[in-house]
């Protein structure tokens, strides 16, 4: 039975009928912790809502939920509803380990498969630069595969740069494989000589259009930039055109190897990492 059925079935008599359809369809789970979002009709029965997950879920130690999204940082904010008040999670993927806090950083699991396939490009000895790091998302695993001689990692919160140090310590990354800046990638990254990098990510969501006039600087002829957003699904060209654009100006060319599909995102709407060669 899915969960929103679960919960309407257990909360039947205890929360008003046309109440119950509010219910969430999903939730996020992150070890025992178990993050859901009600919608405003629901607050009032929030700690009840709480109470039957961890009846339910044996293993839901902790019960939150998120509220919204704040600031330039992207910081959730976070409501703890019932259970352990044990915030501090690290979370194991492809072989890696993430440590941080779910009241300050977001996590998605959704793109997990993206961040396997990226690991797993053919990057031996590639300078690859991150342009929106994080707590180490794809720095981490493209660094645990070995392959990349290098990795520089652009973030500006503090908050996920203090994970993004903690998370390749943990991960046993040699220090002499990465480099951090902090600061407002698009602008530490043209502090840069020009084609420093062989491949870019720029995995941010909206699409990080105002970045690619300094990825366009630092990327080298032949160069891979993996470039993140939305568009109506099937066509990724609707994406591609930011690229194309920022590309007339800068006098390159963009070639469109690859539209992938990281997860849905909204009716209609997915979320697309292109994979593109700039030909400069």
């Amino acid at each position: 039975m899915a969960f929103k059925e679960l919960l309407q079935k257990e909360l039947s008599g205890k929360i008003p009928k046309e109440r119950l359809e509010l219910l969430p369809s999903g939730y996020q789970q992150i070890e025992n912790i178990t993050i859901i979002k009600l919608k405003p009709e629901l607050q009032k029965f929030k700690k009840e809502i709480a109470k039957k997950i961890m009846e339910i879920f044996p293993y839901v130690k902790t019960v939150m939920q998120i509220k919204q999204i704040n600031g330039k940082f992207r910081q959730p904010k976070i409501e703890f509803l019932l259970g352990a008040k044990n915030f501090l999670v690290n979370y194991r993927e492809n072989n890696c380990i993430f440590q941080f806090d779910v009241r300050k950083i977001m996590w998605s699991k959704g793109n997990r498969s993206e961040r396997e396939r990226i690991a797993k490009l053919p990057a031996e000895g590639e300078i690859i630069m991150d342009f929106f790091a994080g707590i180490g998302y794809w720095t981490v695993p493209i660094l645990k595969a070995g392959k990349a001689k290098k990795v520089i990692a652009f973030e500006h919160n503090p908050e996920a740069v203090k994970w993004l140090k903690k998370n390749l310590e943990l991960n046993k990354i040699k220090p002499e494989k990465y480099e951090i800046i902090p600061g407002e990638t698009e602008k530490e990254t043209m502090k840069f000589p020009k084609a420093s990098a062989d491949r870019i990510l720029m995995g941010l969501i909206p699409a990080p259009k105002f970045a690619l006039g300094a990825a366009l600087h630092c990327i080298k002829n032949n160069g891979i930039i993996h470039y993140e957003g939305t568009a109506v699904e099937g066509k990724p060209e609707e994406l591609f055109k930011d690229v194309q654009e920022a590309c007339e100006k800068a006098k390159c060319k963009a070639d469109l190897l690859n539209a992938q599909i990281v997860k849905d995102y909204a009716p209609k709407i997915v979320h697309y990492t292109l994979d593109i060669k700039i030909l400069k």
